[in-house]
């Protein structure tokens, strides 16, 4: 089974920008959802996108499945969740590059 999901956010990197997301199963289901990511966090396209995988995650969770392949178009959430998580869990969540905060580490 494959579900998609996209991240958006309309002025993004501006002051008065605003994140939403979306998940997609299949035509009808009720387990299509799309909204506003919460003024908790940051308002980008990226934040989009990882609330989407985040959201979904649950759905796969609660629902109980399994064998599902998720469709993104976010390099940026492919990249943070197939590689780079390993190094930040075991540098506390610090950039290797900068020794920075890793970005949207909550999400």
């Amino acid at each position: 089974m494959e579900v998609y999901i996209d991240g958006a956010c309309k002025n993004n990197g501006k002051p008065l920008a605003k994140a939403s997301y979306g998940i997609f199963w299949e035509p009808n289901s009720i387990k299509n959802i799309n909204g506003p990511v919460p003024e908790t966090y940051k308002q980008t396209n990226n934040t989009g996108g990882l609330y989407a995988a985040v959201k979904c995650l649950q759905q796969i969770h609660d629902n109980q499945l399994s064998n599902i392949n998720i469709k993104t178009d976010s390099e940026y959430s492919v990249r943070g969740i197939a590689s780079d998580i390993v190094y930040w869990k075991s540098n506390n969540w610090k950039l290797k590059s900068s020794g920075k905060d890793v970005k949207n580490k909550e999400l």
